[in-house]
């Protein structure tokens, strides 16, 4: 008779639900849409009611015809950056803001006035952006003072969910330590922060580790989902933290990378990095931290190649007159024509920073370019130099990383790992291992059943990252290592020689 672990990864686009066995295996998997508002520059909003609903709908087709009584345990893994006002019954007084919005950024920074950057950081391990779920709710309190006065707690996307499921109003390490007030050297609310933004700390919910059971299903949230009423809830955690409990990043030294429409470099650290452009997150492992440096340019860089480079292209869309930004990556057919170029593109160079500044990089007026361009080139040597191009800017980060720790092999996570030529491109970028999935799932979904159970003491440790993937291999190719060893002084040599003009475009006028 099987048992099961039931997994909610919720990010702004879907809601998908994962049931496993116990021993790893991946049964089912239903998705549901979700909606964001863009209401203006910088603005995004998202229903926390739908987050609920989807919920239940995919529990009820998750479950159809299994007997629900075999469920162990539930958990969750979720975007993190929301701010979501509830008052004392758990109804949301606003729609959520999600991770991407901005609009913090209009009204005066208390912190700045207080606190220069190193002391923010030294207190919660990452910088202070308007991303911040606090500075959101400091927003709120500014601008909405009616919602803020009834707002009995601010909560996350997982957290709202964790009450619907259990009636506790609480969060966990990792999503706390994502709201610019969390001290991660405490493993507690930061008091001095959250007053400096003119908060109150009663606003905010208790705080545990990633495996802690909340409680039970209860009555009202079985009748709707379809659980049994008493399963266990374990939290869970945000998604970068449950992504590298998935890929067994969960000793110190040990490091991931996530590879997709974004990505990030992170590790498994006991004292926080101080490399530039890494947020020291609370790792889902109680007691540890995650650095990580996220990159967002892969996803853009990827729509922008195929809606200008590749519009009409078949092999691309299926179709020579579509215009869509539906299924950006993985393409169809990316293999063929990354493997129709040679390494270095015919000595072409792509610098990937389409929107700017990015991780690691203190200069706002980065551009993307393509260096060395001649009539010969092609569209294939355009996107195999621009796959070059964003993993020597990883290839950047992770340099940053191994001058404290040293890092012989990585894991890569993410839609990456269907691209045969991009990972034999990353192992020779960094000249070294690299370990991906051969089976079927997620990293983030994997790592929410792991901390499920261990928090129901289903599993001893967290090191169960074999139940639920397994790793294939991909060596270094020496000729790619040396190549690259070639080209990559030469990427950075291109964006020092171009930052001049860069600044100087920004502010050009025809």
């Amino acid at each position: 008779m099987s048992k099961y672990l039931l997994v909610y990864d919720i990010v702004t686009s879907v809601n998908k639900t994962s049931l496993f066995t116990t021993e790893g295996e991946l049964i089912r998997c239903v998705e549901y849409p979700l909606t964001v508002n863009f209401l203006q520059d910088g603005w995004a909003e998202q229903s926390a009611e739908s987050w609920w609903e989807s919920t239940c709908s995919n529990t009820r087709a998750v479950l159809e015809g299994l007997d629900p009584s075999h469920v162990c345990a539930v958990s969750f893994t979720a975007q993190t950056m929301v701010c979501l006002c509830v008052d004392r019954e758990g109804n949301p007084l606003r729609p959520a803001i999600t991770w991407s919005d901005r609009r913090s950024g209009e009204i005066e920074d208390s912190l700045a006035g207080r606190y220069d950057a190193l002391a923010i950081r030294n207190i919660t391990g990452g910088r202070n952006k308007p991303e911040n779920s606090l500075r959101k709710l400091a927003w709120i309190r500014e601008k909405e003072p009616e919602i803020y006065a009834k707002t009995y707690k601010m909560l996350q996307c997982k957290d709202y969910l964790m009450l619907k499921m259990t009636g506790r109003f609480v969060t966990d390490y990792s999503d706390a330590s994502c709201t610019g007030g969390f001290d991660i050297g405490k493993f507690d609310w930061s008091r001095e922060l959250v007053e400096a933004l003119g908060l109150d700390r009663a606003k905010l919910p208790e705080v545990f580790p990633s495996t802690h059971v909340v409680g039970g299903i209860t009555p009202q949230a079985a009748t709707e989902t379809g659980l049994l009423a008493g399963t266990p809830v374990v939290l869970g955690g945000q998604d970068f933290a449950c992504a590298a409990v998935g890929a067994g990043c969960v000793e110190e030294g040990q490091a991931y990378l996530s590879a997709g429409s974004s990505s990030w470099i992170s590790m498994a650290s006991g004292s926080p990095l101080k490399a530039e452009g890494f947020d020291n997150l609370a790792h889902a492992v109680p007691g540890l931290l995650c650095p990580l440096a996220s990159v967002q340019e892969l996803g853009t860089v990827f729509k922008w190649l195929k809606n200008r480079i590749f519009q009409y292209d078949p092999a691309f869309t299926g179709d020579t007159n579509v215009y869509t930004y539906k299924n950006i990556y993985p393409y169809t057919g990316m293999e063929e024509l990354v493997r129709a170029s040679e390494p270095g593109a015919g000595g072409m160079l792509y610098l990937p920073y389409l929107l700017g500044n990015t991780a690691g990089m203190a200069d706002s007026f980065a551009r993307g370019a393509y260096v060395g361009l001649r009539v010969e080139h092609t569209r294939e040597d355009m996107l195999r130099a621009a796959l070059e191009g964003i993993t020597f800017h990883l290839n950047g980060l992770l340099e940053k990383v191994r001058q404290d720790t040293a890092i012989h092999a990585m894991r890569v996570v993410g839609n990456a790992c269907t691209e045969a030529q991009w990972l034999q491109i990353m192992a020779g970028v960094f000249g070294m291992p690299l370990e991906h999935f051969s089976r079927p799932g997620t990293a983030d979904s994997f790592g929410a059943a792991i901390l499920a159970g261990v928090g129901i003491g289903l599993y001893s440790d967290f090191k169960q990252a074999h139940r639920f993937a397994r790793w294939q291999t991909v060596s270094p190719d020496p000729a790619l290592v040396r190549a690259y060893e070639k080209l990559f002084p030469l990427f950075r040599q291109s964006y020092q020689g171009l930052r001049g003009v860069f600044e100087q475009l920004s502010s050009f006028e025809a």
